[in-house]
């Protein structure tokens, strides 16, 4: 049920498919990379910007991902 809410149809959804989900959706909603870090659990903000910064600067291109 939960899959076909979120258009994940592939098995399972893992905690690791939700954290990589939770990223872009609290930047899209404008939360800084210092906030998705400490939700994340990340000890360094470059981890974040490494996974997180290249989708933020396609944000501010005003690419979308569908």
């Amino acid at each position: 049920m939960f899959e076909s809410q979120i258009g994940y149809k592939n098995g399972r959804v893992t905690v690791k498919i939700l954290r990589k989900t939770a990223g872009p959706l609290f930047l899209n909603k404008g939360y800084t990379l210092e906030v998705v870090q400490q939700v994340l659990g990340h000890c360094s903000i470059s981890t974040t910007e490494r996974h997180y910064g290249k989708n933020r600067e396609m944000d501010r291109a005003g690419v979308r991902f569908v």
